[in-house]
């Protein structure tokens, strides 16, 4: 029973890890059905740039900043307010939507997406630390950026 409790190096890199791929699949195959389903997402705010402007922006700096400011900046402060994880990955979830106000259904879709990246931080601090979190939502939201970027590209 010992056994069965105590947390395993391997387990949790191994959940992270599958966690990291699930996430990533899921947000890609929602962005893939509301492609095929003609909603309007809005413009692009960086449409006409180039692809090098696309990428620095889309898979470099916005991860990066919007992770910090708009994913774990919610959830620290939401914690001092609430001690209910699920509260805060829902609501700090909200700010991270309302940057993305490219059209109503993007907020909706950038809500889900908040909601899973601020799941993973969770799940990921608690077996690890606040920086490690960090550094893997980072390349959560890099690795689906770069994901929808590509697809964007082909379709």
């Amino acid at each position: 029973m010992k056994k069965l409790l105590s947390h395993n190096a391997t387990t949790d890199k191994q959940a992270i890890l599958y966690l990291f791929l699930g996430i990533l699949v899921f947000n890609l195959s929602v962005a893939f059905i509301m492609h095929f389903a003609k909603l309007d997402m809005g413009e692009d705010p960086l449409k006409g740039y180039g692809f090098a402007i696309d990428f620095l922006a889309s898979v470099i700096f916005a991860p990066f900043l919007e992770s910090i400011v708009f994913n774990i900046l919610p959830i620290v402060i939401l914690r001092y307010l609430w001690n209910n994880n699920a509260f805060v990955i829902l609501i700090g979830a909200l700010a991270f939507a309302f940057i993305h106000t490219y059209s109503i259904y993007y907020v909706l879709f950038a809500y889900v997406g908040g909601v899973t990246l601020n799941y993973f931080y969770v799940f990921v601090e608690k077996r690890k630390d606040f920086l490690v979190a960090g550094i893997l939502l980072t390349l959560l939201h890099a690795s689906f950026n770069l994901m929808s970027l590509i697809i964007n590209l082909i379709i």
